[in-house]
Protein backbone atom coordinates (compact mmCIF):
# COMPACT_ATOMS: atom_id res chain seq x y z
CA UNK A 1 0.00 0.00 0.00
CA UNK A 2 3.12 2.21 0.57
CA UNK A 3 4.45 2.23 -2.74
CA UNK A 4 1.72 1.04 -4.97
CA UNK A 5 0.74 4.57 -7.02
CA UNK A 6 4.60 4.16 -7.80
CA UNK A 7 4.21 0.89 -9.03
CA UNK A 8 0.97 2.46 -10.76
CA UNK A 9 3.23 4.67 -12.81
CA UNK A 10 5.25 2.03 -14.78
CA UNK A 11 3.69 -0.14 -18.06
CA UNK A 12 6.32 -3.12 -17.32
CA UNK A 13 7.14 -5.36 -14.10
CA UNK A 14 9.53 -8.20 -13.22
CA UNK A 15 8.48 -10.02 -10.27
CA UNK A 16 12.01 -10.99 -8.82
CA UNK A 17 10.20 -12.28 -5.48
CA UNK A 18 11.15 -15.78 -2.96
CA UNK A 19 10.98 -18.86 -4.30
CA UNK A 20 9.28 -21.18 -1.80
CA UNK A 21 8.02 -24.26 -2.04
CA UNK A 22 8.14 -23.59 -6.03
CA UNK A 23 5.86 -20.79 -5.59
CA UNK A 24 7.24 -17.14 -6.39
CA UNK A 25 6.30 -15.00 -3.47
CA UNK A 26 4.24 -11.89 -4.94
CA UNK A 27 3.34 -12.95 -8.17
CA UNK A 28 0.20 -14.29 -7.71
CA UNK A 29 -0.96 -10.85 -5.84
CA UNK A 30 0.80 -8.55 -8.60
CA UNK A 31 -1.29 -10.86 -11.59
CA UNK A 32 -4.81 -9.59 -9.83
CA UNK A 33 -4.19 -6.22 -9.00
CA UNK A 34 -1.67 -4.79 -11.21
CA UNK A 35 -2.95 -3.54 -14.94
CA UNK A 36 0.34 -3.56 -16.43
CA UNK A 37 2.17 -6.22 -18.38
CA UNK A 38 3.73 -8.80 -15.64
CA UNK A 39 6.90 -10.74 -16.62
CA UNK A 40 8.46 -13.29 -13.77
CA UNK A 41 11.69 -14.55 -13.23
CA UNK A 42 12.36 -18.20 -14.59
CA UNK A 43 12.45 -20.26 -11.54
CA UNK A 44 15.49 -22.26 -13.46
CA UNK A 45 16.77 -18.70 -13.02
CA UNK A 46 16.94 -18.90 -9.23
CA UNK A 47 19.84 -22.09 -9.62
CA UNK A 48 18.45 -23.52 -6.40
CA UNK A 49 18.78 -20.14 -4.24
CA UNK A 50 16.07 -18.60 -1.98
CA UNK A 51 15.73 -15.07 -3.80
CA UNK A 52 18.21 -12.58 -5.84
CA UNK A 53 20.58 -11.85 -2.46
CA UNK A 54 21.48 -15.24 -2.60
CA UNK A 55 22.18 -15.75 -6.06
CA UNK A 56 23.84 -12.57 -6.35
CA UNK A 57 26.04 -14.01 -3.15
CA UNK A 58 26.95 -16.87 -4.81
CA UNK A 59 26.70 -16.57 -8.28
CA UNK A 60 27.67 -12.99 -8.92
CA UNK A 61 25.50 -9.74 -10.60
CA UNK A 62 25.61 -11.49 -13.97
CA UNK A 63 23.69 -14.38 -12.50
CA UNK A 64 21.02 -11.74 -11.32
CA UNK A 65 21.14 -9.85 -14.61
CA UNK A 66 20.48 -12.88 -17.13
CA UNK A 67 17.81 -13.88 -14.48
CA UNK A 68 15.88 -10.49 -15.25
CA UNK A 69 16.77 -10.17 -18.73
CA UNK A 70 15.27 -13.70 -19.17
CA UNK A 71 12.19 -12.87 -17.38
CA UNK A 72 9.09 -14.18 -19.13
CA UNK A 73 5.53 -13.03 -19.09
CA UNK A 74 3.25 -14.95 -16.90
CA UNK A 75 0.95 -17.42 -18.61
CA UNK A 76 -2.55 -16.57 -18.58
CA UNK A 77 -5.20 -18.85 -17.63
CA UNK A 78 -6.69 -21.12 -20.79
CA UNK A 79 -4.14 -19.10 -22.51
CA UNK A 80 -1.08 -21.33 -24.78
CA UNK A 81 1.38 -20.01 -27.21
CA UNK A 82 1.14 -21.05 -30.63
CA UNK A 83 4.67 -22.35 -30.47
CA UNK A 84 3.37 -24.85 -27.48
CA UNK A 85 1.05 -26.26 -29.21
CA UNK A 86 1.47 -29.65 -30.70
CA UNK A 87 1.95 -29.54 -34.54
CA UNK A 88 -0.63 -32.24 -36.24
CA UNK A 89 -0.02 -33.77 -39.86
CA UNK A 90 -3.75 -33.50 -41.21
CA UNK A 91 -2.81 -36.09 -43.92
CA UNK A 92 -1.23 -38.57 -41.04
CA UNK A 93 -3.94 -37.94 -38.75
CA UNK A 94 -5.22 -41.58 -37.14
CA UNK A 95 -9.13 -42.48 -38.92
CA UNK A 96 -10.86 -45.02 -40.09
CA UNK A 97 -12.51 -45.91 -43.65
CA UNK A 98 -16.52 -44.81 -43.77
CA UNK A 99 -17.11 -48.36 -45.77
CA UNK A 100 -18.12 -46.01 -48.80
CA UNK A 101 -15.32 -45.70 -51.18
CA UNK A 102 -16.92 -42.04 -52.26
CA UNK A 103 -17.32 -40.54 -48.96
CA UNK A 104 -13.37 -42.21 -48.29
CA UNK A 105 -12.24 -40.18 -51.58
CA UNK A 106 -14.23 -37.23 -50.39
CA UNK A 107 -12.97 -36.73 -46.87
CA UNK A 108 -10.66 -38.80 -46.16
CA UNK A 109 -12.86 -41.03 -43.39
CA UNK A 110 -13.80 -40.49 -40.30
CA UNK A 111 -10.96 -39.25 -37.75
CA UNK A 112 -11.09 -39.76 -34.31
CA UNK A 113 -12.21 -36.73 -31.96
CA UNK A 114 -15.22 -35.61 -34.83
CA UNK A 115 -18.73 -35.65 -33.98
CA UNK A 116 -20.28 -36.11 -37.16
CA UNK A 117 -24.58 -34.83 -37.95
CA UNK A 118 -25.92 -37.01 -40.50
CA UNK A 119 -29.24 -35.42 -41.38
CA UNK A 120 -31.83 -36.01 -44.27
CA UNK A 121 -35.75 -36.76 -44.67
CA UNK A 122 -37.75 -39.02 -42.59
CA UNK A 123 -37.73 -42.53 -43.66
CA UNK A 124 -34.94 -42.34 -46.58
CA UNK A 125 -32.52 -44.61 -44.68
CA UNK A 126 -30.18 -42.51 -42.41
CA UNK A 127 -30.49 -45.55 -39.23
CA UNK A 128 -29.47 -48.09 -41.80
CA UNK A 129 -26.51 -45.65 -43.06
CA UNK A 130 -25.27 -45.21 -39.59
CA UNK A 131 -25.80 -48.99 -38.58
CA UNK A 132 -23.70 -49.86 -41.94
CA UNK A 133 -20.79 -47.18 -40.63
CA UNK A 134 -20.66 -49.39 -37.17
CA UNK A 135 -20.39 -52.31 -39.09
CA UNK A 136 -17.35 -50.70 -41.07
CA UNK A 137 -15.97 -49.39 -37.27
CA UNK A 138 -16.40 -52.87 -36.14
CA UNK A 139 -14.91 -54.97 -38.38
CA UNK A 140 -11.33 -52.36 -38.09
CA UNK A 141 -11.25 -53.32 -34.19
CA UNK A 142 -13.37 -50.53 -33.07
CA UNK A 143 -15.97 -51.11 -30.01
CA UNK A 144 -18.92 -49.31 -30.74
CA UNK A 145 -21.91 -48.05 -28.14
CA UNK A 146 -25.31 -47.62 -30.30
CA UNK A 147 -28.21 -45.51 -29.03
CA UNK A 148 -31.59 -45.82 -30.99
CA UNK A 149 -34.58 -43.58 -29.89
CA UNK A 150 -36.76 -45.06 -32.25
CA UNK A 151 -36.09 -48.77 -32.20
CA UNK A 152 -36.03 -51.45 -29.96
CA UNK A 153 -32.22 -52.78 -29.47
CA UNK A 154 -34.03 -56.69 -30.84
CA UNK A 155 -34.51 -54.44 -34.51
CA UNK A 156 -31.59 -52.86 -34.66
CA UNK A 157 -29.39 -56.00 -34.05
CA UNK A 158 -31.86 -57.63 -36.98
CA UNK A 159 -30.56 -54.65 -39.14
CA UNK A 160 -26.92 -54.66 -38.00
CA UNK A 161 -26.85 -58.52 -38.31
CA UNK A 162 -27.70 -58.29 -41.93
CA UNK A 163 -25.61 -56.11 -42.88
CA UNK A 164 -22.01 -57.77 -41.26
CA UNK A 165 -23.48 -61.09 -43.10
CA UNK A 166 -24.17 -60.03 -46.23
CA UNK A 167 -26.20 -61.41 -48.88
CA UNK A 168 -24.26 -64.10 -50.27
CA UNK A 169 -24.59 -65.29 -46.82
CA UNK A 170 -28.18 -65.25 -46.87
CA UNK A 171 -30.59 -67.66 -48.50
CA UNK A 172 -33.89 -67.03 -49.60
CA UNK A 173 -37.23 -67.82 -47.78
CA UNK A 174 -39.68 -69.05 -50.42
CA UNK A 175 -42.48 -68.50 -47.38
CA UNK A 176 -41.47 -65.22 -46.49
CA UNK A 177 -40.22 -64.00 -50.27
CA UNK A 178 -36.98 -62.62 -49.27
CA UNK A 179 -33.49 -63.41 -48.32
CA UNK A 180 -32.89 -64.59 -44.64
CA UNK A 181 -30.64 -65.73 -42.24
CA UNK A 182 -29.70 -69.07 -41.59
CA UNK A 183 -29.10 -70.25 -37.58
CA UNK A 184 -25.86 -71.36 -39.00
CA UNK A 185 -25.08 -68.06 -40.25
CA UNK A 186 -26.23 -66.16 -36.68
CA UNK A 187 -24.29 -68.71 -34.68
CA UNK A 188 -21.04 -68.00 -37.14
CA UNK A 189 -21.63 -64.71 -36.10
CA UNK A 190 -21.94 -65.17 -32.44
CA UNK A 191 -18.43 -66.14 -32.59
CA UNK A 192 -17.04 -63.28 -34.32
CA UNK A 193 -14.75 -61.78 -31.53
CA UNK A 194 -15.25 -58.16 -32.91
CA UNK A 195 -19.11 -58.83 -32.87
CA UNK A 196 -18.76 -58.94 -28.99
CA UNK A 197 -17.65 -55.63 -28.82
CA UNK A 198 -20.79 -53.79 -29.86
CA UNK A 199 -22.56 -52.42 -27.16
CA UNK A 200 -26.01 -50.75 -26.83
CA UNK A 201 -28.37 -48.53 -24.73
CA UNK A 202 -30.15 -50.98 -22.63
CA UNK A 203 -33.83 -49.93 -24.00
CA UNK A 204 -35.75 -52.16 -21.59
CA UNK A 205 -33.97 -49.60 -18.87
CA UNK A 206 -35.36 -46.93 -20.54
CA UNK A 207 -38.93 -48.46 -20.56
CA UNK A 208 -38.96 -49.23 -16.67
CA UNK A 209 -38.12 -45.44 -16.41
CA UNK A 210 -40.96 -44.70 -18.79
CA UNK A 211 -43.96 -46.82 -16.85
CA UNK A 212 -42.23 -45.36 -13.32
CA UNK A 213 -41.88 -41.66 -14.35
CA UNK A 214 -43.87 -40.51 -11.37
CA UNK A 215 -41.66 -42.63 -8.98
CA UNK A 216 -38.58 -41.36 -10.51
CA UNK A 217 -36.18 -39.44 -8.95
CA UNK A 218 -36.21 -36.04 -9.95
CA UNK A 219 -32.38 -35.67 -9.81
CA UNK A 220 -31.61 -38.88 -11.60
CA UNK A 221 -34.36 -37.85 -14.35
CA UNK A 222 -32.43 -34.61 -15.59
CA UNK A 223 -29.32 -36.24 -16.13
CA UNK A 224 -28.50 -37.01 -19.92
CA UNK A 225 -28.56 -40.11 -19.19
CA UNK A 226 -27.91 -41.53 -22.53
CA UNK A 227 -24.76 -39.25 -22.74
CA UNK A 228 -23.68 -40.80 -19.50
CA UNK A 229 -23.64 -44.41 -20.11
CA UNK A 230 -21.96 -43.26 -23.52
CA UNK A 231 -19.05 -41.98 -21.38
CA UNK A 232 -19.27 -44.91 -19.00
CA UNK A 233 -18.99 -47.27 -21.82
CA UNK A 234 -15.98 -45.39 -23.21
CA UNK A 235 -14.46 -45.96 -20.10
CA UNK A 236 -14.78 -49.03 -19.11
CA UNK A 237 -15.03 -51.04 -22.34
CA UNK A 238 -12.89 -48.60 -24.41
CA UNK A 239 -15.74 -47.46 -26.99
CA UNK A 240 -14.06 -45.58 -30.19
CA UNK A 241 -17.07 -45.02 -32.32
CA UNK A 242 -20.59 -44.15 -30.94
CA UNK A 243 -24.20 -43.59 -32.80
CA UNK A 244 -26.47 -41.36 -31.12
CA UNK A 245 -30.05 -41.78 -33.01
CA UNK A 246 -31.11 -39.23 -32.78
CA UNK A 247 -30.76 -36.08 -30.97
CA UNK A 248 -34.11 -35.44 -30.39
CA UNK A 249 -35.32 -38.69 -28.55
CA UNK A 250 -31.65 -38.78 -26.39
CA UNK A 251 -31.46 -35.34 -24.81
CA UNK A 252 -33.48 -35.14 -21.58
CA UNK A 253 -35.23 -31.84 -21.58
CA UNK A 254 -38.54 -30.66 -19.57
CA UNK A 255 -41.24 -28.72 -20.19
CA UNK A 256 -40.06 -25.36 -18.90
CA UNK A 257 -36.55 -26.20 -20.44
CA UNK A 258 -35.82 -23.77 -24.19
CA UNK A 259 -35.84 -26.67 -26.66
CA UNK A 260 -33.40 -24.89 -28.75
CA UNK A 261 -31.13 -24.08 -25.67
CA UNK A 262 -31.14 -27.80 -24.51
CA UNK A 263 -30.14 -29.10 -27.83
CA UNK A 264 -27.02 -26.84 -28.06
CA UNK A 265 -26.02 -28.11 -24.26
CA UNK A 266 -26.64 -31.86 -25.35
CA UNK A 267 -24.56 -31.26 -28.97
CA UNK A 268 -21.76 -28.97 -27.31
CA UNK A 269 -21.57 -32.22 -24.53
CA UNK A 270 -21.55 -34.37 -27.37
CA UNK A 271 -18.37 -33.05 -29.02
CA UNK A 272 -17.07 -32.24 -26.05
CA UNK A 273 -16.74 -36.12 -25.52
CA UNK A 274 -15.47 -36.79 -29.25
CA UNK A 275 -12.48 -34.14 -28.37
CA UNK A 276 -11.74 -35.33 -24.77
CA UNK A 277 -12.03 -39.16 -25.23
CA UNK A 278 -10.96 -39.35 -29.04
CA UNK A 279 -14.27 -40.79 -30.39
CA UNK A 280 -15.74 -40.85 -33.15
CA UNK A 281 -19.38 -39.83 -32.64
CA UNK A 282 -22.13 -40.03 -35.08
CA UNK A 283 -25.15 -38.08 -34.26
CA UNK A 284 -28.77 -38.31 -36.39
CA UNK A 285 -30.25 -35.15 -36.50
CA UNK A 286 -33.35 -34.69 -38.24
CA UNK A 287 -34.20 -31.93 -41.07
CA UNK A 288 -36.81 -29.24 -40.84
CA UNK A 289 -40.20 -29.33 -42.56
CA UNK A 290 -39.66 -26.55 -44.57
CA UNK A 291 -36.30 -28.14 -45.61
CA UNK A 292 -37.60 -31.25 -47.52
CA UNK A 293 -38.84 -30.05 -50.46
CA UNK A 294 -35.41 -28.59 -51.54
CA UNK A 295 -31.45 -29.39 -51.53
CA UNK A 296 -30.56 -29.44 -47.67
CA UNK A 297 -28.27 -27.27 -46.55
CA UNK A 298 -26.48 -26.89 -42.73
CA UNK A 299 -29.35 -24.30 -42.05
CA UNK A 300 -32.25 -27.19 -42.92
CA UNK A 301 -31.37 -29.07 -39.67
CA UNK A 302 -34.04 -28.70 -37.45
CA UNK A 303 -33.27 -27.16 -33.63
CA UNK A 304 -30.56 -24.84 -32.89
CA UNK A 305 -28.66 -23.26 -35.51
CA UNK A 306 -25.42 -24.41 -32.93
CA UNK A 307 -26.38 -28.03 -33.72
CA UNK A 308 -24.25 -28.02 -37.68
CA UNK A 309 -21.70 -25.25 -35.73
CA UNK A 310 -20.45 -27.70 -33.18
CA UNK A 311 -20.25 -30.61 -35.78
CA UNK A 312 -17.31 -31.58 -37.33
CA UNK A 313 -19.10 -33.03 -40.81
CA UNK A 314 -21.95 -32.43 -41.81
CA UNK A 315 -24.02 -35.54 -44.13
CA UNK A 316 -27.05 -35.36 -45.79
CA UNK A 317 -28.90 -38.72 -47.09
CA UNK A 318 -31.60 -38.55 -49.30
CA UNK A 319 -33.51 -39.47 -51.83
CA UNK A 320 -32.78 -38.19 -55.50
CA UNK A 321 -34.89 -35.34 -56.65
CA UNK A 322 -34.05 -35.88 -60.23
CA UNK A 323 -36.56 -38.42 -61.49
CA UNK A 324 -33.97 -39.88 -64.21
CA UNK A 325 -31.14 -40.71 -62.25
CA UNK A 326 -30.67 -44.38 -61.30
CA UNK A 327 -29.29 -44.13 -58.39
CA UNK A 328 -31.10 -45.17 -54.48
CA UNK A 329 -30.11 -42.44 -52.59
CA UNK A 330 -27.61 -39.45 -52.48
CA UNK A 331 -24.92 -37.92 -50.29
CA UNK A 332 -24.03 -35.01 -49.49
CA UNK A 333 -21.36 -33.41 -47.57
CA UNK A 334 -22.13 -30.05 -46.49
CA UNK A 335 -19.13 -29.75 -43.74
CA UNK A 336 -15.44 -31.21 -43.17
CA UNK A 337 -13.90 -29.07 -40.35
CA UNK A 338 -10.75 -31.33 -40.71
CA UNK A 339 -9.68 -30.92 -44.89
CA UNK A 340 -12.43 -28.74 -45.86
CA UNK A 341 -13.79 -31.03 -48.39
CA UNK A 342 -17.30 -30.43 -49.45
CA UNK A 343 -19.77 -31.68 -51.89
CA UNK A 344 -23.29 -30.12 -52.06
CA UNK A 345 -24.24 -31.69 -55.67
CA UNK A 346 -23.61 -34.74 -53.80
CA UNK A 347 -22.75 -38.27 -55.62
CA UNK A 348 -24.94 -41.61 -55.89
CA UNK A 349 -25.92 -44.36 -53.87
CA UNK A 350 -27.15 -47.77 -53.65
CA UNK A 351 -29.10 -49.92 -52.02
CA UNK A 352 -29.54 -53.67 -51.17
CA UNK A 353 -32.68 -54.70 -49.90
CA UNK A 354 -32.03 -58.46 -48.67
CA UNK A 355 -28.71 -56.97 -46.66
CA UNK A 356 -29.74 -53.00 -46.27
CA UNK A 357 -26.29 -52.61 -47.70
CA UNK A 358 -25.35 -49.47 -48.84
CA UNK A 359 -22.65 -48.82 -51.89
CA UNK A 360 -21.24 -46.28 -54.16
CA UNK A 361 -20.35 -48.75 -56.49
CA UNK A 362 -22.92 -50.95 -56.90
CA UNK A 363 -21.67 -53.73 -55.25
CA UNK A 364 -22.66 -55.22 -52.45
CA UNK A 365 -20.19 -57.76 -51.78
CA UNK A 366 -17.69 -57.38 -49.31
CA UNK A 367 -16.52 -58.56 -46.19
CA UNK A 368 -16.06 -57.80 -42.80
CA UNK A 369 -13.70 -60.59 -41.07
CA UNK A 370 -16.03 -63.09 -40.11
CA UNK A 371 -17.13 -65.54 -42.58
CA UNK A 372 -17.11 -68.96 -42.76
CA UNK A 373 -15.29 -70.95 -45.99
CA UNK A 374 -18.20 -72.08 -46.94
CA UNK A 375 -21.34 -70.07 -48.46
CA UNK A 376 -24.71 -71.12 -48.34
CA UNK A 377 -26.68 -71.70 -51.71
CA UNK A 378 -29.42 -69.03 -52.19
CA UNK A 379 -32.48 -69.45 -54.34
CA UNK A 380 -30.72 -69.29 -57.99
CA UNK A 381 -27.74 -71.27 -57.21
CA UNK A 382 -26.83 -74.15 -59.16
CA UNK A 383 -25.83 -77.53 -57.62
CA UNK A 384 -22.10 -77.82 -58.09
CA UNK A 385 -22.26 -81.57 -58.98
Amino acid sequence: PYCWNFLRRFKELIIFGDLENDNITLLDDMKTRFRGRIRCVRKEDYLDCKDANEILQKYGPEAVRRAVENAEPIKVRRLTNLKDVQRVNLAALEKISTGIPALDKLVGGFYYGQLIAVTGPRGDGKSTLTSQFATFALSQGLPVYVYSGEMSNSIVRAWLDEQIIGKNYMTFNTNLGRYDVTQEMYECLQKWDKYQQCWMFDDLWAQDQDSNDEEADTEEAEKDIVLETLEEAIISHGVKFAIIDNLMTAMDFSANTDLNQAQSVFVKKLSRLAKQYNVIIILVAHPRKAGLMKTLTNDDVAGSSNITNLCDMVITYSRPKDDESDADRIMTVLKDRNAGHTDYDGFPLYFDAASRRISSEKSFDWTLGWEPDVIPLGEDDDIPF
